[in-house]
């Protein structure tokens, strides 16, 4: 196994990038908490902060991939919030996949009204979605894109007021703000 140097400061570089422009907007909130040769962790303010953050770094991890790594990305999602508060971002970044030639599979614990929004549009865009066993903690979602992994860990709260979204309406139309 070998990375190279450059690919590592050009990523360093571009997430530095990211928290400088997040953290100079109204509002938005990033703070790097660990950053290490291979490694970063960020706090970010809110969900919607959380989806355009990860949006961002999921286009530059897909437009960076060596010439050896996968053109597949591999995504087990609790809860796909996203698609209530930016929908439109996540069909971007799906097309952008696409035209990259890039295939993949987006997998789910339950069929909920939410992620029943997902399952659908997903295959809509040309790639596998379906439910699964549950595979980690409902306070952790894990994205693959070529060989780079991707965590996010959601705080309790937050992991308890999307259980009760899910729980408490059967589709968008009953949802008000």
């Amino acid at each position: 196994y070998s990375i190279s140097r450059k690919w590592i400061l050009d990523s360093k570089k571009f997430f530095d990038s990211l928290t400088s422009s997040y953290s100079t907007k109204a509002g938005s909130k990033v703070n790097r908490i660990f950053s290490g040769q291979d490694y970063s962790e960020y706090k970010l303010s809110s969900l919607y902060e959380l989806d355009n953050f990860w949006s961002d770094i999921l286009i530059h991890i897909s437009d960076n991939l060596g010439k050896n790594e996968p053109r597949e990305i591999l995504a087990f999602n609790n809860c796909a919030f996203w698609f209530l508060i930016n929908y439109g971002s996540e069909v971007s970044l799906f097309e952008h996949y696409r035209e990259k030639g890039m295939k993949g599979f987006i997998l789910y614990p339950e069929n909920n009204f939410v992620n029943s929004i997902a399952l659908k549009t997903y295959p809509a865009l040309g790639f596998r979605a379906k439910v699964v066993k549950r595979l980690f903690p409902s306070s952790m979602d894990v994205n693959v894109v070529g060989h780079t992994l991707i965590q996010v860990y959601f705080p309790k709260d937050i992991v308890k007021k999307l259980a009760k979204l899910t729980s408490s309406y059967s589709s968008t139309a009953q949802v008000t703000v």
